[in-house]
């Protein structure tokens, strides 16, 4: 827009200097603003959250300096600038939000760090307590599910076995008329072979 302003009208002396420097300004705080976003939020840090919230701040008085205060503003200016200052709304609403959580998370885990108990010696500090728990937790929830997976793979064999018996009694022992009809997928692939081999 500064680029069409510059040809169709005519700037006073010092203020197209003024307003293309805040422009670059804030590009360059647009920048820094993403990048502290970015590393604040893959870091959980409370500090890069924060400076992530004072540009949003910066460029939001930059994006108001825009639609307001430079020298000539278009239509075009303050349709761009309202929709800038929304989504500058909205990051700032969605950062403090992220920055309450990991405040949240920062003093549950001071808070388990501190009790009593686990400032012995002897016993196991509180990170130590929450992994054990959750590894015991995870642990449970996978010998349960290889329980149910293993109950399913003793049923195929036992229907396995009773159709072999039945096979044996009436005399079929070519592989063509008995491996079709059986469930193979609960063996491994030398008890697979072996069956093939042996009948």
């Amino acid at each position: 827009m500064i680029i069409y302003k510059t040809h169709v009208l005519s700037y006073p002396v010092g203020r197209l200097a003024l307003d293309v420097c805040l422009l670059f300004l804030m590009a360059g705080l647009e920048v820094l603003r993403v990048y502290w976003g970015l590393r604040g939020n893959l870091q959980e840090s409370e500090g890069y959250t924060g400076l992530n919230l004072i540009g949003t701040g910066a460029t939001v008085l930059l994006a108001l300096y825009f639609v307001i205060w430079q020298s000539y503003v278009l239509r075009a200016d303050v349709i761009i600038g309202a929709i800038l200052i929304c989504f500058y709304g909205l990051t700032g609403i969605v950062g403090f939000g992220t920055l309450a959580g990991f405040r949240r998370a920062a003093v549950t885990v001071n808070g388990l760090l501190n009790e009593p108990h686990f400032n012995n010696s002897n016993s196991e500090t509180g990170l130590q307590k929450m992994s054990r728990v959750s590894f015991t937790r995870k642990t449970r929830e996978t010998k349960e599910t290889d329980d149910v997976s293993n109950i399913r793979l003793l049923k195929v064999r036992q229907r396995n076995l009773t159709f072999l018996k039945v096979c044996s009694q009436k005399r079929l022992k070519t592989s063509h008329e008995i491996l079709p009809k059986l469930n193979l997928s609960c063996y491994p692939v030398s008890c697979t072979l072996l069956l093939c081999v042996n009948n």
